[in-house]
């Protein structure tokens, strides 16, 4: 609490009694900074469930996606991969077969967590031209005149326009006198600069991005390119490297004798 000496603050058992309050808690750890207690917690990883299947439906577990493996924890089952192993998506990493021969065969549900490395390219085009806001052309001239910080003389303004404004403000009393254009937008097919393809490619890029990554998937790294192609267009590319779970649970069909 507030006000307690600094001495009387157990930080090395503060961790135990936080995990031991909540089964979620895998790790916690407590230390002083001054005079501000900081708490770091680390969640238990949740048992990957089993298929709706039932209870003794006999599973293995694949790659549901290609990826080198990073680390690989087996609660049911034999592992078939190890870390460091490239795998292709639908290669077997965990198998729920523990025996088999011409006679019995003994299967189980396979239980686990297969981290893996996965690369991932993202791409967009855009252009030559691009729907961006344009002069229309519309255009109307306005005044206004001020006096220590007052408006007192107004002619031509809407609550919502948008102005450039030339003052005059070289004068020794605080008196402004601006002269200012209105200009109409509107959003329009127009012809872009490079940077503005850039930009909207990679927005696209982005945007297509954030559909496909799985949202547990950690980021490990990121680079961006573009490419002008011969039609005037800018194609942009997005290379992402994760680390994710790439385990995929299913049901074992095939034929493996009589099981025990």
């Amino acid at each position: 609490r507030i006000g307690s000496r600094r001495n009387a603050v157990p930080t090395s058992q503060l961790g135990g009694e936080l995990m031991a309050s909540d089964p979620r808690i895998a790790w916690a750890g407590a230390r002083l900074d001054g005079v501000t207690l900081r708490v770091s917690l680390q969640e238990a990883e949740a048992i990957p469930q089993l298929p709706s299947g039932g209870q003794k439906t006999p599973v293995s577990i694949y790659a549901a996606k290609d990826g080198v493996i990073t680390s690989i924890t087996v609660y049911d089952g034999k592992a078939k991969v190890h870390v460091g192993d490239a795998v292709l998506a639908g290669q077997e990493l965990i198998t729920g077969v523990l025996r088999s021969d011409e006679t019995h065969t003994l299967l189980t549900q396979a239980r686990g967590e297969v981290m893996a490395t996965v690369l991932y390219r993202f791409q967009a085009t855009v252009g030559p031209t691009i729907t961006k806001p344009v002069e229309t052309g519309e255009t109307r001239i306005c005044a206004r005149i001020g006096l220590f910080g007052w408006e007192f003389l107004s002619n031509g303004f809407a609550a919502e326009d948008a102005w450039a404004k030339y003052a005059l403000t070289n004068c020794f009393l605080p008196f402004t006198a601006e002269r200012i254009r209105l200009y109409e937008l509107a959003e329009r097919e127009a012809s872009a600069t490079q940077d503005e393809l850039a930009q909207a490619a990679l927005r696209k890029a982005e945007r297509v991005m954030s559909e496909t990554l799985p949202e547990n998937a950690r980021i490990l790294s990121k680079e961006s390119e573009t490419v002008r192609l011969e039609d005037g267009a800018l194609q942009a590319s997005i290379l992402v490297t994760t680390e994710e779970n790439i385990g995929e649970i299913k049901e074992i069909k095939e034929p493996h004798g009589e099981q025990d």
